[in-house]
């Protein structure tokens, strides 16, 4: 562990300086550019080649979005090439993330590589997509932890900033994780924003409940991803000299 905390503490200092580190500790990796969601905050759905003016974009149409991908992906042999170079670099977590990944075909075999290559594999996923026969494939895959996005112990709370109904499947997803990978690190990621930040203590709960290992707090912000979307369009969510009272 200390030794990881050196290499993390090395790579910002290579990075104050504008030089190359010896060490690439963590490694966080877009595999997928589609979404299944239309979350308030986000416009990755906007890629989608299908039904892109569609209202909502349906959580059950997994099997959809996996016959669309597009030819500007890596392809799993170029991924492993990625991963390769990682593990000379002494990489110990790769963070997989999207659009959501869940999505791509070959997901679990990336997720896997990861594994044989003696690095940790950690997901981050919208929850809509734990069934059981994914959810299997990920013990499979040596998964050594995984993110799940929920927005609010109210489910009208949460599907209004994704954008489709899907807390009960995001909910059951985590109890999946929980019954069939006991072991599993469990984090949940909870955007934090102007219509939730009063149910903190709320999602605490709920997350006891879960038998989650976290939650990780992430607050509303332009990130480099959103860099040039118009502030008026995140529908009020951001703190604007905002006073907390919880």
């Amino acid at each position: 562990m200390i030794k990881f905390i050196r290499q993390i503490i090395n790579t910002k200092i290579c990075y104050i300086r504008k030089v190359s580190p010896d060490t690439l500790p963590v490694l966080l990796i877009w595999v997928y550019d589609k979404c299944n969601l239309k979350c308030k905050m986000c416009d990755q759905w906007k890629s989608n080649d299908v039904n892109r003016n569609e209202t909502l974009i349906s959580a059950k149409m997994c099997d959809q979005w996996k016959k669309i991908d597009s030819t500007k992906i890596l392809s799993t042999k170029e991924w492993f090439s990625v991963l390769d170079a990682a593990k000379k670099l002494k990489t110990r977590i790769v963070s997989v993330t999207g659009g959501e990944a869940l999505l791509r075909n070959d997901i679990f075999e990336i997720l896997e590589g990861i594994a044989k290559r003696g690095m940790n594999a950690h997901l981050c996923t919208n929850g809509t997509t734990l069934t059981q026969d994914n959810i299997l494939n990920l013990a499979k895959s040596r998964l050594s932890s995984i993110s799940v996005s929920l927005d609010s112990h109210a489910p009208e709370k949460h599907n209004f900033l994704r954008g489709y109904d899907c807390f009960h499947d995001t909910v059951e997803g985590i109890k999946l994780l929980r019954k069939m990978i006991p072991d599993l690190k469990i984090n949940i990621n909870f955007l934090l924003c102007r219509i939730n930040y009063k149910q903190m203590c709320q999602m605490i709960d709920l997350g006891k409940q879960l038998g989650v290992n976290k939650i990780s707090l992430a607050p509303i912000h332009q990130n480099l991803q959103h860099k040039n979307k118009p502030k008026n369009s995140f529908h009020d969510l951001f703190f604007i000299n905002q006073i907390f009272r919880i």
